[in-house]
């Protein structure tokens, strides 16, 4: 076997993640310049709008998460950590399973269009 190659391939949990992290870093990158081939100049425009909309929905998401609600008895406050648990504070427990339902559909159809079209 050659000098520095290695018998075994040691893959650690955190080089899992920095692999899984730059293909959906770089596929985003990398399509940057084919929308706006597609779009023209009118796409700036519109990219702008989508880039200020991402950030006003993550900062919406962090005022809901930092939300500690009314107080529910002695000591005990409302805690959001998830997507269903600001469906429940928000719509109660029909939007607790509607959000539930759609993130599972999402992660399904995201995962289907991964294998498909790559």
């Amino acid at each position: 076997m050659a000098k520095g190659l290695r018998q075994k391939a040691d893959l650690t949990t955190s080089d899992a993640f920095w692999h899984c992290m730059t293909l959906v870093l770089g596929l985003g990158t990398l399509t940057m310049p084919y929308a706006l081939k597609g779009l023209g100049w009118a796409g700036l425009p519109i990219l702008a709008f989508l880039a200020w909309l991402s950030s006003h929905t993550a900062k919406l998401l962090c005022i809901c998460i930092d939300y500690t609600g009314e107080s529910h008895g002695r000591d005990k406050m409302l805690i959001l950590n998830s997507y269903p648990d600001i469906g429940h504070a928000a719509f109660g427990y029909r939007g607790r399973k509607i959000v539930e339902i759609v993130l599972y559909v999402d992660l399904v159809a995201s995962s289907a269009l991964f294998l498909v079209f790559i």
